[in-house]
């Protein structure tokens, strides 16, 4: 469900990549492309929010429910990047996972 919204945003950014380069992405750009969502500007962060809206059906006076959920949302992503091998910034080794738990 959230996955279609931001796979809606991932290729909205290939899509840019490809007007800007006159190219489809490599493999090694695609990782790179996509900004992290606190980076988007206000507007393309409202469409994000609109769409994650539509897809767990809260409506927008039930903001009490929408926040746990992107916070619940949030903390996979976040436990998804600590287990990852690789990360933007590098590679995730042993010790920097030790590190982190």
């Amino acid at each position: 469900m959230v996955n279609s919204c931001i796979s809606k945003e991932f290729v909205k950014d290939e899509h840019a990549l490809r007007v800007m380069k006159g190219r489809d992405p490599t493999a090694e750009e695609r990782s790179d492309i996509h900004p992290l969502i606190r980076e988007y500007d206000p507007l393309r962060k409202q469409v994000l929010l609109e769409c994650f809206k539509r897809c767990l059906q809260i409506e927008i006076d039930k903001k009490y429910k929408l926040n746990p959920s992107l916070r619940l949302w949030a903390g996979c992503l976040d436990a998804a990047k600590k287990l990852s091998l690789k990360t933007q910034s590098g590679p995730n080794t042993k010790n920097k996972k030790f590190s982190i738990y």
